[in-house]
């Protein structure tokens, strides 16, 4: 899941920083920058968890609780205010990659307690939760 996070993340970096830079320079605001936050947040989880896998479930949820934010955020913003041009592509590809990283990121989870549920019966001892 480590690496699906750096990929997701990276592309929101560059979902991000192409919406700002695709601004014309007058109209160029730092809220373009908002997906490449969110991205930046999901890939440090993924180099995180690459470099300490111990730290797996704790970055992963970090992750995870980043990517509802952005859909909840731009989702949001988007319903109060249809966006046009860029940043119709801008929310359009946050909000898709960021779905996409919650559902990959829930099945993960889903199978890391299964998994851990099966190592358990099959020593007799009970999961905590």
């Amino acid at each position: 899941m480590e690496w699906i996070s750096l990929v997701i993340g990276g592309a929101q970096v560059v979902v991000g920083f192409a919406g700002y830079l695709q601004s014309e320079p007058e109209h160029r605001s730092l809220t373009a920058l908002i997906p490449a936050g969110f991205g930046l947040i999901i890939a440090i989880s993924g180099a995180i968890v690459a470099m300490a896998p111990a730290t797996r479930k704790h970055a992963m949820h970090a992750a995870a609780t980043a990517a509802l934010l952005a859909v909840l955020l731009v989702g949001g913003r988007a319903a109060f205010k249809f966006p046009e041009g860029n940043k119709l592509i801008s929310f359009g590809l946050t909000i898709l990659l960021n779905v996409v990283f919650l559902i990959l990121a829930i099945r993960s989870f889903v199978e890391a307690r299964r998994a851990r549920e099966r190592a358990a019966s099959a020593d007799g001892t009970q999961v905590n939760t």
